[in-house]
């Protein structure tokens, strides 16, 4: 939001949550994050403080891929 001449929103912080009831992870394309191992109803959270395209995957499951846009 702009109110004021500010962004009320400087960072975006993205949360992955685990609902399946097998482990997984998400790990960044180039590296920028990784999580550890998600467990059933498990989450990792990222604060993305720049504009950016970012491919995330499963690293054990390499077919999940998903992509968060930042502007």
């Amino acid at each position: 939001m702009i109110n004021d001449f500010t962004f009320s929103l400087k960072e975006l912080t993205v949360k992955w949550i685990n609902h399946d009831d097998i482990p997984h992870t998400v790990v960044d394309a180039d590296k920028l994050f990784r999580s550890k191992v998600l467990d059933a109803d498990d989450a990792f959270s990222y604060t993305f403080t720049s504009a950016g395209a970012f491919d995330y995957f499963c690293g054990l499951h390499p077919h999940m891929v998903g992509k968060v846009i930042v502007k």
